[in-house]
């Protein structure tokens, strides 16, 4: 009975310390993952949802001049290195957005004095451009600045599109019974890096 007992005891203290080493272990990732570039492209068809990641997003060194008067940190997106846990609706996707013709999606951001802006509560309207499949459409987008380590800043955005303002037409399959919709969601985060006076 003392034996039973004995290792009952041994096994649940087993357990806690391995819920303990799971805890730290993902604290530690979600702190890693805090202040890395990231872009979430999530949409619905009539009958699922689906959502695509690419950390791999490309942040030019310096702001690319549009006009005399306007003047936009690039940001680029590389089409293939999105991800998913479904490979057709990825290739659909990709097929969608015409990858092969079109292997960046870009994004311009007018550019902000980001320590001021990471003093603000409340988000930051930013001034976005958007260029998928060669068209482009301009958007003010809520953004949110956060402090990383050191001189890093994060900028946190998210907005909706429509497919079709970019002259896409949203995937059909099994004649027209799965739709996908034209609204699509995008999320993102752009790390910038102020000592290098990018995004200035």
């Amino acid at each position: 009975m003392l034996k039973s007992l004995k290792y009952l005891i041994m096994g649940v203290a087993a357990f806690i310390l391995q819920s303990n080493s799971c805890i730290s272990a993902q604290g530690k990732f979600q702190s890693e993952k805090k202040c890395n570039s990231y872009v979430t492209v999530r949409g619905s068809s009539n009958v699922n949802h689906f959502s695509f990641n690419n950390t791999n997003p490309i942040i030019s060194d310096s702001a690319e001049i549009k006009t005399s008067t306007e003047r936009y940190q690039i940001v680029q997106i590389p089409v293939h290195s999105f991800t998913g846990p479904n490979t057709h609706m990825l290739n659909d996707f990709l097929n969608m957005i015409k990858a092969s013709e079109y292997p960046f999606i870009t994004l311009a951001l007018e550019p902000r004095d980001l320590i001021q802006c990471e003093k603000h509560t409340e988000p930051t309207n930013f001034k976005t451009k958007i260029t998928i499949a060669g068209a482009t459409n301009a958007y003010v987008v809520p953004c949110k600045v956060v402090a990383c380590n050191n001189s890093d800043y994060l900028v946190k955005g998210n907005l909706k599109i429509k497919l079709t303002d970019f002259h896409l037409n949203p995937p059909k399959k099994f004649v027209g019974m799965i739709r996908v919709n034209n609204k699509v969601f995008i999320s993102y985060a752009f790390k910038f890096h102020t000592k290098k006076d990018k995004f200035r």
